[in-house]
């Protein structure tokens, strides 16, 4: 048996003698082929919902690998029809304006409203609004931003939902220091951050157990063949304890017992 190696990759010699056309622990999926089950869906039901029903900002909260990107990935996907959204991951050398040149960026304005190029950010979205009254802003990895950008990116939102309500939405997804840091804010009378948070948690061991199967189904070059001749249910079970349901340590984890076959 081959040892573990958590940086092995796979060639698609050793793929193709599994029975599979590519590897279903690959990060990069399509969005439509996302993994979903009746939990992760009364989740994202609400996200959704609140979306549509108010203009509350939204804050997803979880540990590193427990799935907010793909929280993200599915709602621009179910959102597609209602706003214009803008995705933008943020890092820790994030500040306020290169967040809005981001937006600017992602969100241009065309030719005609072009006529001052030296718009300030909230004269941007103001034009912008004119052609896409609803936006959706959704901040990946938040947690990076400091405090004086989330300060600054309520206070936009607080002016523009004076002049132009409903139609600047925040998603913002993260880690818990950006609980930690909204919460400094509220301390320090900044009252308009005011957000639905929603804490999204790792695979429970039957999430992980379908997931798993999933995944595999989607790679397997044989629809009739069986995702369990590939990795049984004592597999499957030894992957939840070594992972506890982290959707990057599930990938892991199924690479070394998918080299190890």
């Amino acid at each position: 048996m081959k040892h573990p190696n958590q940086t092995a990759v796979l060639t698609q010699q050793q793929l193709a003698a599994l029975g599979l056309k590519c590897n279903p622990f690959s990060a990069h999926v399509d969005a439509d082929r996302l993994y979903t089950d009746s939990i992760l869906e009364m989740t994202l039901n609400v996200i959704v919902q609140s979306l549509a029903r108010n203009n509350q900002s939204i804050v997803l909260l979880a540990e590193q690998g427990a799935g907010k990107t793909t929280f993200l990935r599915k709602t621009l996907q179910l959102t597609r029809s209602q706003f214009q959204s803008c995705a933008v991951r943020a890092t820790d050398i994030f500040n306020f304006v290169q967040l809005c040149e981001k937006i600017q960026t992602k969100w241009p304005l065309d030719m005609c409203s072009q006529a001052d190029s030296n718009l300030s950010i909230e004269n941007h979205l103001i034009c912008y609004f004119e052609k896409h009254p609803k936006c959706l802003l959704i901040i990946d990895d938040a947690h990076h931003l400091d405090n004086a950008c989330l300060k600054q990116l309520f206070e936009l939102k607080n002016r523009l939902d004076q002049t132009h309500p409903n139609a600047l939405f925040f998603l913002f997804s993260g880690e818990t220091q950006l609980k930690l840091n909204l919460i400094e804010l509220d301390d320090h009378a900044l009252h308009d951050c005011s957000h639905l948070q929603i804490n999204i948690r790792s695979l429970n061991l039957q999430q992980t157990m379908s997931y798993i199967q999933y995944r595999i189904r989607q790679c397997m070059l044989a629809s009739d063949q069986s995702p369990q001749s590939i990795l049984d249910t004592y597999q499957c079970e030894n992957i939840y304890k070594n992972s506890q349901g982290n959707f990057d340590q599930i990938h892991t984890q199924g690479n070394i017992y998918l080299y190890q076959k």
